[in-house]
């Protein structure tokens, strides 16, 4: 599917955390732990590079828009997946197997659900007004993140 240009960064940062949680599962799978201390390097660091400020978009950005479009429930749905996934990522103490193996079932199925649910309906519903926010807030937000990373 074609994703608007507006939702694009987004887009492109959920491929890079689908690949995260596939590895995550794996090394979760494995057992092996060095395999597993190396997807929690990675997924740290993706963290604290990407993740967060995608989350901030996503939260001052998209969900409004989705609340002002009656995906009251969605939004609820999609803000517990980023509260859980922000406990146990920003929180080495919870970083084991077990929690690995959540994670990466967690992330993928929060992805989906922002491709497949989220990202059509503000692709169907936005205007040219919605689409302006969209642009200017990821711009400011991703931007800004990134400038803080270097």
């Amino acid at each position: 599917m074609k994703r608007s240009p507006e939702l694009r960064p987004l887009s492109r940062e959920h491929n890079v955390a689908l690949k995260l949680a596939r590895d995550a599962k794996q090394a979760a799978s494995s057992r092996v732990e060095r395999n597993i201390s190396e997807v929690w390097r990675q997924l740290s660091r993706f963290w604290h590079e990407e993740m967060a400020a995608h989350f901030r978009a996503e939260e001052d950005v998209i969900f409004p828009l989705l609340r002002g479009l009656g995906q009251h429930e969605l939004v609820e749905q999609l803000d517990r997946e980023h509260d859980a996934m922000r406990v146990v990522l920003e929180d080495p103490s919870r970083q084991d197997r077990v929690r690995l193996d959540a994670l990466g079932h967690v992330l993928i199925d929060h992805v989906r659900r922002e491709e497949r649910e989220a990202f059509p309906i503000l692709e169907k519903l936005m205007d040219e007004e919605s689409a302006q926010r969209i642009r200017s807030g990821l711009d400011r937000l991703l931007a800004h993140d990134q400038r803080e990373a270097s």
